[in-house]
């Protein structure tokens, strides 16, 4: 606030009385490139400090960069920011099965990382996915020379127009700017020169005490760096607005590819990567199973179902198909019951119905005429089969119709 003070009238900001918001967000980009420059986390009135040392760190810095940036190290990087940012959602070695819930039940997501323009990078046969397995490849914001994110675009129509559609979701990034990629570059050197005992092998010319100046600095550098970045790579993903390490010039308005052509993904609304990519995973299960019931967003326990069973075959006992629930067994009969169209539970009263006994009573009569038994097997199968679906139910999910509208039928059924 005081350099704002300092520099009344020359300090301006879209929204007036937002001048300090300003002045501190380019301290902080300052602060990337300085090394002598430190700038607090104070979110309203951050304190900027420059340290006078004896050690030139920009050319520690510059040596660093020669010795440590690679592309594959620039990758790694990029991957690191973003898997930091998925939080709970962490791919099984950077590159693999995520758990998720969805719709009450447990599901697998294959997360991959590559450069979807290059085919040697990730081939036709890695951008294929599975029902049971759904796929979201994230591409990386910059490439080599010559190429944008119009190239990646291009290799997923032509994959689209050569194979069938598969549940694959590919998420693309806008491209860093120079000066971006150039922070990239450093902070990547400086995150390497400051792991393990690389600082004292790359600085063996600097005298003790210039080597004690300099490691804090380029420390409180590095940190400046990787803040900034975390940023600008949520912008170019989409997750929140511009950025100025985001190219304008080569942006993306659509961050999302479907490799299925009936599907289309919205664009997410959520302002981290852990919540982008849960309306992400939903979104794709949706377009998987939109028949699946909605279950909420916890997962559904061995226990919630077997509370929700015995209720309802409390239901199906009475003469009217109706019982007073238990208020601590309420809100749990309710979701599993009417998500599953079992039953309505209105105030405290279950009352059953028979919503499946009439879907399925012509499969369950035709049996009987024919003299064929249906094990359970059979009714998931007819289940999954009728309108609506598909559904993909895992079989404890699925069993709680079977049960029920076996009571319904006075049916036994028999485990396939």
């Amino acid at each position: 606030s005081k350099l704002v003070a300092l520099n009344w009238g020359s300090v301006k900001s879209p929204i007036p009385g937002e001048e300090t918001t300003v002045v501190a967000n380019q301290l902080r980009r300052w602060a990337t490139q300085l090394g002598e420059l430190t700038v607090t986390d104070d979110p309203l009135d951050p304190v900027a400090t420059v340290a006078l040392v004896n050690v030139d760190t920009d050319e520690i810095l510059r040596s660093a960069v020669q010795s440590f940036d690679t592309g594959g190290a620039r990758r790694r990087a990029v991957k690191d920011l973003v898997v930091a940012g998925l939080g709970q959602y962490v791919p099984d070695g950077l590159d693999g099965e995520v758990g998720v819930t969805w719709r009450g039940t447990e599901r697998r997501v294959n997360v991959g990382f590559g450069n979807l323009r290059d085919p040697n990078d990730l081939a036709d046969s890695t951008l294929k996915s599975t029902p049971t397995r759904p796929k979201v490849l994230i591409d990386f914001p910059f490439d080599e020379p010559g190429y944008g994110p119009d190239a990646d675009l291009e290799r997923l129509d032509t994959f689209r127009a050569a194979n069938e559609p598969t549940p694959t979701v590919c998420w693309l990034p806008s491209f860093l700017t120079e000066d971006g990629q150039k922070q990239l570059r450093n902070f990547v050197a400086l995150d390497m020169l400051l792991t393990g005992e690389r600082f004292d092998q790359h600085t063996s010319h600097l005298s003790e005490s210039q080597r004690r100046e300099a490691k804090p600095l380029l420390t409180e550098q590095r940190n400046q760096l990787r803040s900034q970045l975390t940023d600008a790579v949520r912008a170019a993903y989409g997750v929140i607005g511009d950025h100025p390490y985001v190219d304008s010039t080569r942006s993306l308005s659509d961050h999302f590819v479907s490799l299925d052509s009936g599907m289309t993904v919205r664009p997410t609304t959520a302002p981290t990567f852990e919540g982008a990519f849960e309306q992400l995973y939903d979104q794709l299960y949706s377009s998987v199973y939109p028949g699946h019931p909605k279950l909420g967003d916890k997962k559904i326990s061995r226990g919630n179902r077997q509370t929700a069973l015995a209720e309802l075959m409390r239901a199906l006992g009475d003469g009217e198909g109706r019982v007073v629930v238990d208020s601590p067994k309420r809100a749990m009969t309710k979701s599993i019951a009417e998500a599953l169209e079992l039953g309505t539970l209105a105030e405290s009263n279950l009352v059953i119905n028979k919503t499946w006994y009439q879907r399925l009573e012509r499969h369950l009569n035709a049996a009987a005429e024919e003299g064929r038994s249906l094990n359970v097997g059979d009714m998931r199968g007819l289940i999954e089969a009728e309108t609506g679906g598909p559904r993909g139910m895992p079989a404890e999910i699925a069993d709680l119709i079977v049960v029920i509208v076996a009571a319904q039928a006075d049916h036994s059924f028999v485990h396939a």
